[in-house]
């Protein structure tokens, strides 16, 4: 990876979550596919504590580290997108932020070549969320803050904030202040942290600087019809720890983040790391014929919809299908 080029990931959490070892997992697999990026940590002065303890195996996958302080009252997740919204302000040059919960499983040498002020790739690899309605988290945003979302309509791009790339110009400047003074309120005022919303109305509001970006830099798992022409090419893995979908993922379950804080990366979590693509297509039941078309029906929709909203009907499914002798 050309030098100059700057890989940028956020730490903030608590000895007893797995951000660390999300992060961990994230680092290594960049090094091994990119050994020449030069990484920056950027952490609050509470997460570098610890991280002077007994989990400083991360060190060996970064170049720099910032320290910067942040608001005592903030909960993790404030500081962590207080953090991350104001990477700008932060670090000097052109950089690529990666979120934590991902895997680096290719090349990242052709950014260098990427001309847009901002760059990231669309969320859920959708153009538009919907064509008439708000995308579902600026409605959500709208419903708690009571404000009025007529100027957000004119919103056609909702990026996925997972991987960002930023130049060190004037554009991209502006873009990141406006979206800290907008997710600072949010989270202050309204008790709303999330940063999607806020970084969609700063783009907006800076004059549109956030170009699209390939989907293979930023593949989300969690929407596999849309990530899937994205997947076997993909640089990056978005997994999204906090998210349901996926937890055929190893990777996902808190037996394996646990093992890894015991052990550290040794071999056997190497191996896997290399080879998560495979990990997840084991885990991916593909329908043919006429499973998708019943996948697709209205009672196949419908059936889903209970499913997910009534979790008492799938036991008792399951304990009627046994009664006829059938295994699962």
């Amino acid at each position: 990876m050309a030098r100059g080029i700057k890989i940028v990931y956020v730490l903030s959490g608590k000895e007893e979550d797995f951000f660390y070892e999300q992060t961990l997992l994230s680092l290594y697999s960049l090094k091994h596919t990119n050994s020449e990026a030069y990484v920056i940590l950027i952490t609050d002065r509470d997460t570098e504590q610890y991280l002077n303890s007994d989990r400083n195996a991360i060190n060996q996958y970064i170049d720099d580290i910032k320290i910067i302080d942040v608001p005592d009252r903030f909960s993790s997740i404030q500081k962590s997108r207080f953090l991350k919204t104001s990477l700008r302000k932060i670090v000097e040059g052109d950089f690529l932020y990666i979120d934590n919960d991902t895997i680096i499983s290719g090349s990242l040498e052709e950014l260098v070549n990427l001309s847009a002020d901002v760059a990231a790739v669309l969320n859920g690899h959708k153009n538009t969320w919907n064509e008439t309605n708000l995308h579902f988290q600026l409605q959500e945003y709208y419903d708690i803050t009571g404000i009025r979302p007529e100027i957000d309509k004119k919103i056609k791009c909702y990026f996925n904030g997972g991987v960002i790339f930023a130049r060190d110009t004037e554009n991209a400047h502006k873009f990141f202040d406006k979206w800290h003074e907008l997710w600072l309120t949010d989270s202050v005022d309204f008790n709303y942290h999330k940063d999607q919303p806020a970084m969609w109305r700063a783009n907006y509001l800076s004059g549109n600087p956030i170009q699209v970006m390939d989907g293979t830099y930023n593949c989300q798992l969690i929407y596999p019809n849309e990530s899937l022409k994205y997947f076997l090419d993909a640089k990056i893995l978005h997994y999204f720890s906090s998210a349901p979908m996926c937890m055929h993922l190893k990777i996902k379950h808190e037996n394996f983040l646990c093992e890894l804080r015991d052990r550290g990366i040794d071999m056997a979590i190497k191996a896997y790391v290399n080879n998560i693509k495979v990990d997840y297509i084991m885990g991916v039941k593909v329908l043919i014929d006429n499973e998708k078309k019943f996948y697709d029906s209205p009672f196949g929709i419908m059936s889903r919809k209970i499913y997910r909203t009534f979790p008492i009907v799938d036991k008792i499914s399951q304990k009627i299908y046994r009664l006829f002798g059938y295994k699962i």
